[in-house]
């Protein structure tokens, strides 16, 4: 499975699921040739699992200017079983991982 990751423009968490919902609804398209990994695949919108609050770099507001470069856009929060997993997941290599956020 794939996470997709989307900028949305809200004046409050409402509007921003609304509008995240609306915007992955609207971007799905039935293509009976999708393969991942050589397999045929399925687009589907499964749900969406957070909406965060982008956060700015001092001295810019940290909600209220637009998204600059350095802007903290997302983050997700993991838990491993040990260095060794941290290792591998820090080197994009397979290890087991628990989602947490």
């Amino acid at each position: 499975m794939y996470e997709n990751v989307i900028l949305v423009e809200a004046s409050d968490g409402e509007q921003a699921w609304i509008k995240a919902r609306t915007h992955a609804k609207a971007s799905m398209v039935k293509d009976d040739s999708l393969t991942l990994n050589g397999e045929p695949a399925v687009e589907a919108l499964v749900g969406i699992r957070k909406i965060i609050e982008v956060s700015n770099r001092w001295p810019l507001s940290q909600s209220g200017d637009r998204p600059v470069y350095g802007t903290e856009i997302t983050y997700s929060q993991f838990e491993v079983k040990d260095e060794r997993a941290l290792s591998k997941l820090a080197n994009g290599q397979e290890t087991l991982i628990r989602c947490l956020e």
